[in-house]
Protein backbone atom coordinates (compact mmCIF):
# COMPACT_ATOMS: atom_id res chain seq x y z
CA UNK A 1 0.00 0.00 0.00
CA UNK A 2 1.44 3.54 -0.51
CA UNK A 3 0.41 6.99 0.10
CA UNK A 4 1.38 10.20 0.89
CA UNK A 5 1.92 12.68 3.48
CA UNK A 6 2.50 16.32 4.14
CA UNK A 7 5.71 16.85 6.54
CA UNK A 8 5.31 21.02 6.33
CA UNK A 9 6.67 24.03 4.02
CA UNK A 10 10.06 25.40 3.69
CA UNK A 11 11.29 28.16 2.40
CA UNK A 12 13.44 27.98 -1.22
CA UNK A 13 15.31 31.30 -1.76
CA UNK A 14 11.84 33.06 -1.31
CA UNK A 15 9.56 30.33 -2.74
CA UNK A 16 6.87 27.96 -0.03
CA UNK A 17 7.55 24.41 -0.99
CA UNK A 18 6.06 22.13 0.68
CA UNK A 19 7.52 19.22 2.04
CA UNK A 20 5.47 16.07 0.95
CA UNK A 21 6.87 12.06 2.11
CA UNK A 22 5.76 9.06 0.20
CA UNK A 23 5.40 5.75 2.54
CA UNK A 24 4.66 2.70 0.76
CA UNK A 25 4.08 -0.46 3.75
CA UNK A 26 4.37 -4.23 2.67
CA UNK A 27 1.35 -5.62 4.33
CA UNK A 28 2.22 -8.77 5.57
CA UNK A 29 5.72 -7.89 7.06
CA UNK A 30 4.64 -4.12 8.03
CA UNK A 31 8.22 -3.11 6.04
CA UNK A 32 8.14 0.31 5.64
CA UNK A 33 9.96 2.93 2.91
CA UNK A 34 9.52 6.64 3.27
CA UNK A 35 11.79 9.11 0.99
CA UNK A 36 10.98 12.62 1.43
CA UNK A 37 9.85 15.03 -1.79
CA UNK A 38 9.11 18.61 -3.24
CA UNK A 39 6.58 17.21 -4.92
CA UNK A 40 4.32 14.82 -5.74
CA UNK A 41 4.18 15.05 -9.77
CA UNK A 42 4.30 12.13 -12.25
CA UNK A 43 8.13 11.83 -11.52
CA UNK A 44 8.29 12.08 -7.90
CA UNK A 45 5.99 9.43 -7.51
CA UNK A 46 7.54 6.69 -9.98
CA UNK A 47 11.23 7.86 -8.34
CA UNK A 48 9.49 7.09 -4.94
CA UNK A 49 7.81 3.70 -6.12
CA UNK A 50 11.41 2.35 -7.49
CA UNK A 51 13.84 3.20 -4.66
CA UNK A 52 10.88 1.59 -2.52
CA UNK A 53 11.31 -1.55 -4.53
CA UNK A 54 14.94 -1.51 -4.27
CA UNK A 55 15.21 -0.83 -0.71
CA UNK A 56 12.64 -3.72 -0.48
CA UNK A 57 14.94 -5.73 -2.58
CA UNK A 58 12.39 -6.88 -4.74
CA UNK A 59 8.63 -5.99 -5.97
CA UNK A 60 5.41 -7.12 -4.80
CA UNK A 61 2.62 -8.57 -6.69
CA UNK A 62 0.10 -5.86 -5.89
CA UNK A 63 0.22 -1.72 -5.19
CA UNK A 64 -3.14 -0.42 -3.54
CA UNK A 65 -3.24 3.52 -4.55
CA UNK A 66 -5.65 6.12 -3.34
CA UNK A 67 -7.08 8.43 -6.00
CA UNK A 68 -4.76 10.74 -6.90
CA UNK A 69 -4.06 11.40 -10.55
CA UNK A 70 -0.53 10.14 -10.93
CA UNK A 71 -2.18 6.75 -10.41
CA UNK A 72 -5.75 6.87 -11.37
CA UNK A 73 -7.58 9.19 -13.65
CA UNK A 74 -11.54 8.15 -13.21
CA UNK A 75 -12.49 5.50 -10.63
CA UNK A 76 -16.74 6.00 -10.81
CA UNK A 77 -18.95 3.56 -8.93
CA UNK A 78 -20.15 0.25 -11.47
CA UNK A 79 -17.00 1.35 -13.70
CA UNK A 80 -14.30 0.00 -14.89
CA UNK A 81 -11.16 1.86 -13.17
CA UNK A 82 -9.35 4.17 -15.58
CA UNK A 83 -5.63 4.19 -14.50
CA UNK A 84 -2.73 6.50 -15.39
CA UNK A 85 -1.06 5.33 -18.67
CA UNK A 86 2.58 6.61 -17.00
CA UNK A 87 1.82 4.66 -14.32
CA UNK A 88 0.45 1.46 -15.85
CA UNK A 89 3.68 1.74 -17.95
CA UNK A 90 5.83 1.49 -15.37
CA UNK A 91 3.75 -1.47 -13.63
CA UNK A 92 4.05 -2.95 -16.44
CA UNK A 93 7.95 -2.89 -16.27
CA UNK A 94 7.83 -4.05 -12.67
CA UNK A 95 5.30 -6.86 -12.92
CA UNK A 96 3.02 -5.69 -10.51
CA UNK A 97 -0.92 -5.46 -10.45
CA UNK A 98 -2.49 -1.70 -9.51
CA UNK A 99 -4.95 -2.13 -7.38
CA UNK A 100 -7.30 1.17 -6.23
CA UNK A 101 -9.36 1.61 -3.27
CA UNK A 102 -12.81 3.02 -3.73
CA UNK A 103 -13.44 6.90 -3.72
CA UNK A 104 -13.70 8.34 -0.64
CA UNK A 105 -12.44 4.57 1.36
CA UNK A 106 -9.23 5.09 3.19
CA UNK A 107 -9.35 2.39 4.99
CA UNK A 108 -9.38 0.21 2.74
CA UNK A 109 -5.22 0.93 2.80
CA UNK A 110 -5.24 1.36 6.48
CA UNK A 111 -1.49 -0.33 6.78
CA UNK A 112 -0.22 2.59 5.05
CA UNK A 113 -2.47 5.22 6.52
CA UNK A 114 -1.09 4.01 9.92
CA UNK A 115 2.21 4.07 8.30
CA UNK A 116 2.07 7.50 7.36
CA UNK A 117 0.96 8.45 10.88
CA UNK A 118 3.43 6.22 12.40
CA UNK A 119 6.08 8.47 10.16
CA UNK A 120 4.89 11.36 11.65
CA UNK A 121 4.83 10.82 15.39
CA UNK A 122 7.88 8.96 15.37
CA UNK A 123 10.33 10.46 12.85
CA UNK A 124 9.05 14.16 11.92
CA UNK A 125 7.69 15.57 15.16
CA UNK A 126 10.18 17.88 16.51
CA UNK A 127 12.26 17.93 13.86
CA UNK A 128 13.68 21.05 11.18
CA UNK A 129 12.98 20.26 7.87
CA UNK A 130 16.01 22.57 6.69
CA UNK A 131 18.52 21.26 5.16
CA UNK A 132 16.24 19.31 2.84
CA UNK A 133 19.09 16.93 1.56
CA UNK A 134 19.73 15.85 5.29
CA UNK A 135 16.16 14.51 5.21
CA UNK A 136 16.42 10.96 3.29
CA UNK A 137 19.80 10.14 4.66
CA UNK A 138 18.54 10.38 8.11
CA UNK A 139 15.04 8.76 7.08
CA UNK A 140 16.95 5.96 6.18
CA UNK A 141 18.89 5.40 9.01
CA UNK A 142 15.54 5.72 11.11
CA UNK A 143 14.20 2.70 8.71
CA UNK A 144 16.93 0.57 9.00
CA UNK A 145 17.69 1.29 12.76
CA UNK A 146 14.20 1.46 14.22
CA UNK A 147 11.23 1.51 11.99
CA UNK A 148 11.88 -1.71 10.63
CA UNK A 149 13.53 -3.62 14.01
CA UNK A 150 10.53 -2.34 16.28
CA UNK A 151 8.59 -5.10 17.48
CA UNK A 152 4.92 -4.46 15.91
CA UNK A 153 2.19 -4.33 17.98
CA UNK A 154 0.24 -6.62 15.66
CA UNK A 155 2.37 -9.35 14.32
CA UNK A 156 4.24 -9.31 17.35
CA UNK A 157 7.36 -9.50 15.06
CA UNK A 158 9.57 -7.16 13.51
CA UNK A 159 9.01 -6.31 10.05
CA UNK A 160 12.54 -6.93 9.22
CA UNK A 161 12.02 -10.70 10.67
CA UNK A 162 8.94 -10.81 8.36
CA UNK A 163 10.35 -9.47 5.41
CA UNK A 164 8.57 -12.28 2.56
CA UNK A 165 11.78 -12.54 0.51
CA UNK A 166 10.32 -15.52 -1.12
CA UNK A 167 7.27 -13.72 -2.17
CA UNK A 168 9.02 -10.82 -3.71
CA UNK A 169 9.25 -10.44 -7.30
CA UNK A 170 13.03 -10.21 -8.26
CA UNK A 171 13.83 -6.14 -9.89
CA UNK A 172 14.11 -6.13 -13.68
CA UNK A 173 17.79 -5.78 -14.67
CA UNK A 174 16.99 -2.28 -15.85
CA UNK A 175 15.64 0.40 -13.59
CA UNK A 176 12.53 2.58 -15.13
CA UNK A 177 13.40 5.77 -16.58
CA UNK A 178 11.03 7.63 -14.07
CA UNK A 179 10.60 10.88 -16.07
CA UNK A 180 8.30 13.12 -17.61
CA UNK A 181 7.85 14.48 -21.05
CA UNK A 182 6.52 17.75 -21.79
CA UNK A 183 6.50 19.76 -25.03
CA UNK A 184 7.92 23.65 -24.48
CA UNK A 185 8.65 26.90 -27.03
CA UNK A 186 11.81 28.04 -26.53
CA UNK A 187 11.83 31.79 -26.65
CA UNK A 188 13.85 34.70 -28.19
CA UNK A 189 16.12 34.57 -25.20
CA UNK A 190 16.99 31.10 -26.28
CA UNK A 191 15.20 30.13 -22.55
CA UNK A 192 12.25 27.03 -21.82
CA UNK A 193 10.44 28.10 -18.65
CA UNK A 194 9.64 25.50 -16.09
CA UNK A 195 7.99 25.78 -12.91
CA UNK A 196 8.43 29.72 -12.19
CA UNK A 197 11.95 29.28 -13.62
CA UNK A 198 13.61 29.59 -17.00
CA UNK A 199 16.95 27.64 -18.17
CA UNK A 200 19.24 27.97 -20.92
CA UNK A 201 19.53 26.45 -23.99
CA UNK A 202 22.34 26.88 -26.97
CA UNK A 203 21.25 30.49 -28.86
CA UNK A 204 20.76 28.85 -32.00
CA UNK A 205 17.58 27.12 -30.89
CA UNK A 206 16.21 30.24 -30.31
CA UNK A 207 12.09 29.83 -31.40
CA UNK A 208 12.01 26.09 -32.16
CA UNK A 209 10.13 23.98 -30.71
CA UNK A 210 11.28 21.20 -27.97
CA UNK A 211 10.94 18.71 -25.61
CA UNK A 212 11.45 18.84 -21.47
CA UNK A 213 12.69 15.65 -19.61
CA UNK A 214 11.77 16.57 -15.95
CA UNK A 215 13.54 14.13 -13.47
CA UNK A 216 13.19 14.54 -9.93
CA UNK A 217 16.66 16.45 -9.94
CA UNK A 218 17.55 17.29 -13.41
CA UNK A 219 16.18 18.59 -16.89
CA UNK A 220 17.28 17.28 -20.16
CA UNK A 221 15.89 18.98 -23.15
CA UNK A 222 15.83 17.60 -26.71
CA UNK A 223 14.96 19.49 -29.67
CA UNK A 224 15.25 17.41 -32.94
CA UNK A 225 16.08 14.32 -31.64
CA UNK A 226 18.85 14.96 -29.85
CA UNK A 227 20.12 16.48 -25.97
CA UNK A 228 20.74 20.11 -26.64
CA UNK A 229 20.76 21.06 -22.74
CA UNK A 230 21.05 19.60 -19.48
CA UNK A 231 20.33 21.30 -15.91
CA UNK A 232 19.69 20.50 -12.65
CA UNK A 233 15.91 21.22 -11.07
CA UNK A 234 15.97 24.51 -8.99
CA UNK A 235 12.98 24.66 -6.45
CA UNK A 236 13.39 28.14 -5.94
CA UNK A 237 11.04 30.67 -8.48
CA UNK A 238 11.75 33.49 -10.62
CA UNK A 239 15.40 32.41 -11.21
CA UNK A 240 17.08 32.63 -14.78
CA UNK A 241 19.77 29.32 -14.99
CA UNK A 242 22.32 29.70 -17.86
CA UNK A 243 24.81 27.60 -19.04
CA UNK A 244 28.11 29.70 -19.70
CA UNK A 245 28.32 27.63 -23.03
CA UNK A 246 24.63 29.02 -24.37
Amino acid sequence: QVDWGVAGYIDIDGRRRKVSYFVMVLCYSRMMYVQFTLGEAQEFWLDCHKNSFEYFGGVPLRVMVDNCKTAVINNRPGEVVEFNNHYVDFARHYGFRIIACNVRQPQEKGRVENGVGYVRKNFIVGRKLKPFELLNIEVKTWLDDVANQRIHGTTGKSPTALLPEDKLQRLPLQPYQCSVRTAVKINKLFRIRHDANTYSVPAEYAFESATIEVFTDRYIIWCKERIIAEHARYFGSRKDIENPLH
